[in-house]
């Protein structure tokens, strides 16, 4: 089963993968929350001593009286200090039924898949079709979805959506410093890639494991060098999206770079994405996360 969540990380994970300033990062009320025009917000950062508004802690007691009612208990690691509880609860919109399926079904999901064997699709976190390179202006984890490596690797959907989840579980328990960085920051990088080439449900399998495995972690999403014909059905399609996911994802043809610099420091961004780093080309897992602003 997946490691439990720790409140710090090992010493030796952090000597890895944080530089002293990521060690020492004091999250800023945005990192904490995403807060839209209305003024409503969503948690990004969970693990205590974060401290919850009063409804949160409503709502988590709500949840929590309903499940002790039916004679069920909320399954082990969600309601301790690391609070994925609440992850799911905000997930669900605050409703108490959907929340502990979906806490049955995550820990289901858990116990059955962890510990993962990383040999069939070891060669393939080397080809950089999935990777994480550098920190973004909150220390969070950048991560790359790079799909032309992706259809080049002829990854079968079962190791692609295996290694996605040894990754990022990778991510969370040796990258991350709970109640300061809990998040990550996607770029997927649709260069030299055609209308009729996008593989939609490798991308699909992927992604909707992300979302629904591993609640409340998406700081952004940039969707870049994508088909114009796929940006205007977006222009059309985002009219019946939530706000906190517009906040959150942006898609862009090739004129991404002032949008994905607020976010991401030149410094710790690839040539290809507007930074000034070289492009990484090897040497994609373990991440590298050490850099300087």
């Amino acid at each position: 089963m997946e490691s439990q969540p720790i409140l710090k990380p090992s010493e030796e994970s952090l000597q890895k993968f944080f530089t002293d300033e990521a060690q020492n990062y004091q999250p800023k009320p945005e990192d904490i929350f995403i807060t839209i025009k209305s003024g409503l917000q969503q948690r990004l950062i969970f693990s205590k001593p974060q401290v919850l508004t009063e409804k949160e802690e409503q709502e988590l007691q709500g949840l929590r009286d309903l499940i002790n009612s039916k004679g069920n208990q909320i399954p082990p690691g969600f309601d301790n200090d690391s609070r994925l509880v609440l992850r799911f609860l905000q997930g669900m919109k605050f409703n108490y039924e959907e929340t502990e399926q979906a806490l049955n079904d995550n820990y289901k999901w858990k116990t059955e898949i962890f510990p993962i064997n990383p040999s069939p699709f070891e060669n393939y976190l080397q080809t950089g079709l999935l990777y994480a390179f550098k920190r973004d202006k909150g220390h969070r984890p950048i991560i790359i979805i790079n799909v032309e490596r992706l259809i080049a690797s002829k990854i079968d959907e079962k190791n692609l959506v295996d290694m996605s989840n040894y990754f990022l579980d990778f991510l969370i328990n040796e990258c991350m410093y709970p109640s300061k960085i809990e998040n990550w920051t996607v770029i997927v990088d649709l260069n030299n890639v055609g209308l009729t080439q996008i593989p939609k449900n490798l991308l699909q399998s992927m992604i909707s494991s992300m979302q629904s495995n591993y609640r409340g972690r998406m700081y952004r999403l940039f969707a870049i060098n994508l088909h114009w014909l796929l940006r205007g059905l977006w222009s059309i399609a985002k009219n019946g999206v939530d706000q906190f996911t517009l906040t959150k994802m942006q898609l862009f043809g090739g004129d991404f770079k002032n949008s994905v610099v607020q976010v991401i420091n030149e410094n710790s961004l690839e040539e290809k994405y507007g930074g000034k780093l070289p492009d990484k080309t090897s040497n994609f897992f373990p991440p590298d996360l050490l850099n300087n602003y």
